[in-house]
């Protein structure tokens, strides 16, 4: 099986960057549960979307940000203002170029996650998201 692979330009970008990992110690780490509530297809038709989603946002260096979202090997690049949080993620998987667009409301917490295969229709999922205040265990 094939690996997920970073596109060139975010692959140089992660280098750039820094650590793109939060570590428990990490106490600058913003660590968000984001809970789906509808979709909305190419075709602009809306869907009821049920499930959630850790997303943890860890500052780099001049006010850029990477985000991992729990189960993508591959980190959100973006950048984090007093109001938003955004990134793009680009990876590959059996020769099929994938992209997703992050934007977080830092005010709202309402999020849009944009999903699809490069060059294609895709879906754009909807939804809030909280601060996690504590581990669970």
């Amino acid at each position: 099986m094939r690996r997920h692979y970073l596109s060139m330009t975010l692959l140089a970008l992660a280098l750039n960057a820094g650590p793109l990992s939060a570590t428990e110690d990490d106490s600058k780490a913003i660590r968000l549960i984001c809970t789906y509530s509808y979709t909305i297809n190419e075709k602009g038709e809306q869907s009821d979307t049920s499930g959630e989603e850790l997303f943890t946002v860890v500052t780099l260096k001049n006010g850029q940000v990477a985000v991992r979202k729990q189960g993508l090997g591959v980190p959100f690049l973006g950048r984090m203002s007093v109001e938003e949080i955004t990134g793009e993620a680009n990876y590959e998987i059996k020769n099929i170029k994938f992209a997703e667009s992050l934007v977080i409301n830092r005010f709202t917490g309402e999020f849009q996650l944009s999903f699809g295969v490069v060059g294609k229709g895709g879906l754009i999922h909807h939804g809030n998201c909280r601060a996690v205040t504590k581990k669970l265990f």
